[in-house]
C-alpha cells in the first residue's frame, strides 16, 4: 500500500492534554541486611538513596549497641536486630555477635633464662592442656605458667579436645652496656641492662665511691673502685667502675698583686666549694680563678663533698717599673714603606721587611704578625708592621667590610688561657678541643677528652664569647687504621661527655679534625680511598647526630679537600668547611666580593670556598702565653 503525504491526508482534529512528569528517584535502602561480628569489634552500617535523618536502634542492648552514626559494636554473643527508621518506614539488619576464635596470650613472648610469664588461652573457658615443644628451653605447668630454663626458642601448645593452638617462645641472655667505666666525682653515667624482660634491681657495691639508681643512672661520689650490679631473675650482671682521685693542676702559684692565675680541678664534674685563707693577700672566685691582693702567702681551698684540695698562694708585691732606653740603630732613618689591608685576607710582608728577624705590630688589636712574617688584619685603622733587624717597617692601611669575624683555636697544649683578654684583643670565637681517639695522653684523660675541655668551655661561656669543639680524628692504637667501630666509640664519648652542656650552648658547629693520613686514607687507587675516608666520616656524623648533634663541620687541609674529600657527600652534609692553609695570599675568589685572598678547592668544576680560614699557627695574641692558631670566619 502505498502512504499519502500528510499534507494530502484529511484534516484531523486534535486536542492537546495537559502532561504531568514525575521525578524517579534511587531506591532508599540499608547497606547490608545480614552482618557478622566479632565481639568487641564494630561495623557500621550506612542508608543509601537519601539524606534525610535516620533513626538508628538495637533490639537487644545487651548483645549489640548502634551509634547515631550507625556505627553497630558486638558486645556479647548472640542476635540482634539493627533498625533504621528514615521517612517513616524502617530498614533491618540482622546481627550476629560471635565470640573470638581462642588464641594464647599474650601473643609475643620473650623471656630471659630463670624468667617466668603465665599465657592465657583468650576465650575459652574448657580446661586447657598445656605442653611444650622442647623443655630444655622452656616449661610449662598446668595453670600456664612458662619458665625459661636455657637460652634458645621453642613453642607452646595449648590443646582442647582435638583442637591445639600455638605460641612461640624465645629466650635471651641481658647483656650489660659496659663491663667497666671511669667516671669522675659529680658525673653521671646511665648503664643499661638490654634484652632484660622484668624487673631490675640495681646496686652498688660501694655507694659511697659510685652511687646508683633504681634506673641505672651512677654517679661518681669520691676516688675508688665499685662494682654496680644488674639482678633480673636471680642472676647478676656487673660493670667494674673506677671514680679516678680529684687534682688541682696547681698546688703551688706563685703571682704578683694584680694578677690573676686559674687554677682547675682534675677529674671532677662535680661544683667545688672555693675559699682562701686569708682574702686580704689573695681572692678566689667560683671556678678556681686566683687574684693576688696584696704581699703575702695564704692557702687557697677547694672543697668538694668532704675532700678538700689545696694550693699554697704567694703574692710578690709588684716590680718597680724599669725606665726603657731606646738603642741606637746603625741607620739614620727606617725604611718605610705603605699599603692597603682588609680584614678577611693576609698580607705577606717579608719580601718588603726581609725573611729574617722579628717583625712587631705597633698595635697588635689592630693587626698581628706572625712569627713568620703573615699579616692578619683583625679590624679598620692604621697599624705599622717593624722589622728591626733590617730597619724597615710596613704602614698598612685596614678596611673592614663588617661580615668578618676573628677567632682562635685552642687546646690543653696552649695552657692557662685568658679568654677575657683575647675578647678584649680582639678575637670573636673559640674552636675549642675536644680530644683525641679514646686513649690517655699526655694532653687527654683516659677516655681521650682534653684536659682542658671543660675549663675552655667554662671560660668563653662566662666570657660571652662564641665558641664551638673540634675533634682530632686518629686511630686508637699507636700504629692502625681508624675502623667504623672506633668512629662510632670516639663520636659517642664526644657526645656523652658534652652532655652536661646543652646542645643550644655550641654557638658553633662540632668540627671533624681530619689529618691524619696514616690512620685515616686507605685504598689502592685514588676513588678508593675517597670511598674509605667517607664512610669512617659518616660513621662519627650520624653518631653524633643521634645524640642530637647537627650543627657539624669538617676542618681539613687544602690538600685534603683537594685529593680525600673529592665527593659531593662533604658540600652538602656539613653546615661548615674549615680549610687550613698557612701564608695564603695569591688567589682571587670572585664569588666572595672584598677576599682576594681566600684559599679555595674545586669538585666537578665548582669552586668551593671555605667559611672558615686557619691562616697560621704562629700567631700571639693577648690571653694566650705561647703561639696559637688563628682563622677568620667568612659570614
Amino acid at each position: 500500500m502505498r502512504l499519502k503525504a500528510l499534507w494530502m491526508m484529511p484534516a484531523l482534529a486534535l486536542t492537546m492534554t495537559s502532561l504531568q512528569l514525575t521525578p524517579t528517584y534511587a531506591a532508599v535502602k540499608l547497606s547490608a541486611k545480614k552482618a557478622s561480628i566479632v565481639k568487641g569489634k564494630t561495623k557500621t552500617l550506612t542508608i543509601k538513596g537519601t539524606k534525610k535523618k535516620v533513626s538508628w536502634s538495637s533490639s537487644n542492648k545487651k548483645i549489640a549497641s548502634v551509634t547515631s552514626k550507625g556505627k553497630v559494636k558486638g558486645l556479647r554473643a548472640g542476635k540482634v536486630t539493627i533498625k533504621a527508621k528514615v521517612s517513616g518506614k524502617t530498614y533491618r539488619c540482622a546481627v550476629t555477635v560471635k565470640n573470638p576464635s581462642p588464641y594464647i596470650s599474650p601473643t609475643s613472648v620473650t623471656l630471659n633464662v630463670r624468667g617466668s610469664k603465665t599465657l592465657k588461652l583468650a576465650y575459652n573457658k574448657k580446661k586447657v592442656k598445656w605442653s611444650s615443644s622442647n623443655k630444655k628451653i622452656v616449661t610449662i605447668n598446668s595453670k600456664g605458667k612458662v619458665t625459661a630454663k636455657k637460652t634458645g626458642k621453642a613453642t607452646i601448645y595449648a590443646k582442647i579436645g582435638k583442637k591445639r593452638y600455638s605460641r612461640k617462645v624465645t629466650v635471651v641472655n641481658p647483656k650489660l652496656s659496659a663491663s667497666k667505666a671511669t667516671i669522675y666525682v659529680g658525673a653521671k653515667k646511665t648503664l643499661k641492662l638490654n634484652k632484660a624482660y622484668g624487673t631490675v634491681k640495681w646496686t652498688s657495691s660501694k655507694p659511697s665511691v659510685a652511687s646508683v639508681t633504681a634506673k641505672g643512672v651512677v654517679t661518681g661520689q669520691t676516688a675508688g673502685s665499685a662494682t654496680i650490679k644488674a639482678t633480673i631473675n636471680g642472676k647478676a650482671y656487673s660493670c667494674k667502675v673506677t671514680v679516678p682521685a680529684m687534682s688541682l693542676t696547681k698546688t703551688s702559684v706563685t703571682l704578683t698583686a694584680g694578677q690573676k692565675v686559674d687554677v682547675n680541678i682534675r677529674n671532677c664534674k662535680a661544683t667545688a666549694v672555693w675559699s682562701s685563707a686569708d682574702s686580704a693577700v689573695a681572692s678566689v672566685v667560683k671556678g678556681g680563678i686566683i687574684t693576688g691582693v696584696s704581699a703575702g702567702t695564704t692557702t687557697v681551698n677547694a672543697q668538694v663533698g668532704t675532700t678538700i684540695l689545696s694550693t699554697q698562694v704567694t703574692v710578690n708585691a709588684p716590680a718597680a717599673p724599669v725606665p726603657v732606653t731606646t738603642p741606637k740603630t746603625s741607620f739614620d732613618t727606617v725604611r718605610t714603606t705603605t699599603t692597603a689591608g682588609v680584614v678577611g685576607q693576609t698580607i705577606k710582608v717579608t719580601s718588603t721587611l726581609g725573611s729574617s728577624g722579628t717583625y712587631t705590630s705597633s698595635d697588635p688589636t689592630t693587626a698581628l704578625v706572625s712569627k713568620a712574617g703573615l699579616v692578619m688584619p683583625l679590624k679598620a685603622g692604621t697599624v705599622t708592621i717593624t722589622n728591626t733587624k733590617n730597619n724597615a717597617a710596613m704602614t698598612i692601611t685596614i678596611t673592614d667590610p663588617g661580615n668578618v669575624e676573628v677567632g682562635v683555636d685552642v687546646s690543653y697544649h696552649n695552657g692557662n688561657v685568658d679568654f677575657n683578654k683575647m675578647k678584649a684583643a680582639g678575637v670573636d670565637f673559640a674552636i675549642i678541643r675536644g680530644g683525641n681517639t679514646l686513649k690517655k695522653l699526655s694532653t687527654t684523660n683516659s677516655d681521650g677528652i682534653d684536659l682542658n675541655l671543660k675549663t675552655n668551655i667554662d671560660k668563653a661561656e662566662a666570657a660571652g664569647m662564641k665558641y664551638g669543639v673540634y675533634w682530632y680524628m686518629n686511630a686508637s692504637s699507636n700504629s692502625g687504621l681508624m675502623t667504623t667501630d672506633q668512629a662510632s666509640a670516639q663520636a659517642t664519648m664526644l657526645a656523652t661527655y658534652l652532655s652536661q652542656y646543652k646542645t643550644s650552648q655550641f654557638t658553633m658547629p662540632i668540627y671533624l679534625d681530619l689529618e691524619q693520613t696514616s690512620a685515616l686514607i686507605t685504598g689502592s687507587n685514588a676513588s678508593e680511598k675517597v670511598a674509605n675516608l667517607q664512610t669512617i666520616v659518616e660513621t662519627f656524623t650520624n653518631t653524633l647526630k643521634a645524640y642530637g648533634y647537627n650543627n657539624i663541620g669538617i676542618y681539613s687541609s687544602t690538600s685534603w679537600y683537594k685529593n680525600y674529600l673529592q665527593s659531593a657527600y662533604y658540600v652538602t652534609n656539613f653546615n661548615s668547611l674549615w680549610q687550613a692553609h698557612y701564608g695564603y695570599n695569591s688567589v682571587t675568589g670572585s664569588s666572595m666580593t672584598n677576599y682576594t685572598t681566600i684559599p679555595s678547592y674545586t669538585y666537578n668544576g665548582v669552586t668551593y670556598y671555605p667559611d672558615l680560614w686557619q691562616t697560621g699557627s704562629d700567631f700571639k695574641i693577648d690571653g694566650i702565653s705561647g703561639y696559637v692558631d688563628m682563622n677568620y670566619k667568612y659570614n
